[in-house]
């Protein structure tokens, strides 16, 4: 009996991250780099971006079916008041439990404002 319910707790309830990488420098818009001068702009230190979806039954709780780079950066972006991540880290992770579920993108890194 307590093998079967090891066995069912590890198919009904179950989580996942991935590390997607790092990048030196990630934005949502053009940014000029020959013109950036990271010396003199404000820099907003370990801000972190998120997008996630819900899930129920396998359906999503919003109109799109995965969370989104996209979508994180510019949550990232808002918080900082920046147009750039520097440095930053970009994970994916996931969990379920049963009907319910999540899937989450998160940026973490610091944010630069570049343009005026």
């Amino acid at each position: 009996m307590k093998k079967l319910l090891s066995i069912l707790s590890i198919l009904l309830l179950s989580a996942c991250s991935t590390y997607e990488g790092s990048f030196s420098i990630i934005s949502k818009d053009n940014v000029n780099l020959s013109s950036l001068n990271i010396e003199n702009s404000p820099i907003k230190r370990n801000v972190t971006g998120k997008d996630s979806v819900f899930y129920f039954l396998g359906l999503p709780f919003s109109q799109e079916y995965l969370p989104t780079l996209q979508n994180a950066i510019d949550n990232g972006l808002d918080k900082g008041n920046g147009d750039a991540f520097l440095n930053a880290e970009v994970e994916f992770s996931g969990w379920s439990i049963i009907l319910f579920g999540a899937n989450t993108i998160t940026i973490k890194g610091d944010v630069i404002k570049t343009q005026k």
